[in-house]
This record gives structure tokens, sequence and C-alpha cells, in this order.
């Protein structure tokens, strides 16, 4: 059974509301630890903010405009990673680059 898990803005230094000036997910999506959920921009920066869960997207809680602190709820999702990717019988861990030979994959056997 999965959990729900709420997501919320990390420490974004000493600044207190950021406007969110972009969205990268919506409700049914599926996100990884770290995939960017949106952008803030403060008067200094902008930085695009990451998930600390994997799971599937149930709620958004911010819209573009709106203005976010530390800690404020983002999203929450049904918990859990989602079904891991499979090459052949290769379980991918994550993907570690491209160039000319082709997509390079940190990968396990679950055989072995």
């Amino acid at each position: 059974m999965s959990q729900l898990i709420e997501v919320k803005v990390p420490d974004i230094g000493d600044f207190d509301e950021v406007p969110v000036i972009e969205l990268f997910v919506k409700v049914g999506d599926t996100i990884a630890v770290d995939d960017a959920i949106a952008t803030l921009e403060s008067d200094k920066a902008t930085m695009d903010v990451p998930s600390s869960a994997a799971g599937v997207v149930k709620e958004v809680l911010i819209s573009v405009g709106d203005k976010v602190s530390h800690n404020a709820v983002r999203s929450r999702l049904f918990g859990g990673a989602p079904e891991p990717t499979r090459i052949g019988r290769f379980v991918i861990v994550r993907r570690i680059g491209a160039g000319g030979m082709g997509v390079v994959y940190s990968a396990f056997d679950e055989e072995l």
C-alpha cells in the first residue's frame, strides 16, 4: 500500500516569499527523487526545486505566480518508487551520460 508523502520547499536561503515562475509536474505524473518540480525566482537567483521523494503526483498545491517559503508543502505524492526501468534483464539505476556511441546507464542484474 502506498503512503501519502508531502513534498516541501527546501531551504531557499534568506528569502521568505519567493514567486513560482514555472511548474514541471501535474497530477498523475511519475517523478523520481531530484526531478525538478518547479522553478523559483528571487531578486538574486533562479532555481529549480527538486523533489525529495519518488512517486506519482496526487495533488499539486502551488501554481505559477504563487509565493512560497521554506517548508511550504508543494505537492503530495503516493509514495514508493515507481516500477524500475529495465533493459532486458538489467534494472536501470540511473543514466550516467551519452555520447557518440550511445547512452550509458548504471544498472544491475537481479539474477546475479
